[in-house]
């Protein structure tokens, strides 16, 4: 299998979190990952990486992630971005999906969900 040179974003202070989704994404062989794990060094790694992706806590320190979706649209509205949140009912929650997010998964995720989130989100 090739390795795909996709720069994808892991926005999530979740340790856990943020070590089984780069676990899963290089299974899926996708290679620069990088990860952020406050809101502040999210939008500095969007301004300049610009990621072909980002994966998106909401409950990030510094910045939270709604602010941060409505800055990586403002950066680039093209920017797909997934949501991965404990939190699927709360008002943060109700407020990215109205922001355009590429797809909302809440934890604990379903792995072939997630990798299909994914797939999709990169073609």
């Amino acid at each position: 299998m090739t390795k795909n040179n996709y720069h994808i974003l892991i926005a999530e202070n979740d340790f856990e979190v943020s070590n089984l989704a780069t676990m899963i994404l290089k299974d899926m062989n996708y290679e620069n990952v990088r990860i952020a794990t406050t809101g502040k060094d999210a939008v500095i790694d969007v301004m300049e990486e610009k990621p072909d992706l980002v994966l998106l806590g909401l409950k990030l320190p510094k910045v939270d992630g709604a602010d941060v979706l409505r800055r990586i649209k403002n950066i680039d509205k093209n920017i797909p971005v997934i949501i991965i949140t404990g939190y699927p009912d709360s008002d943060i929650a109700r407020t990215v999906l109205k922001q355009g997010v590429f797809a909302f998964v809440t934890k604990p995720f379903k792995i072939n969900e997630f990798k299909q989130n994914i797939i999709k989100a990169l073609n």
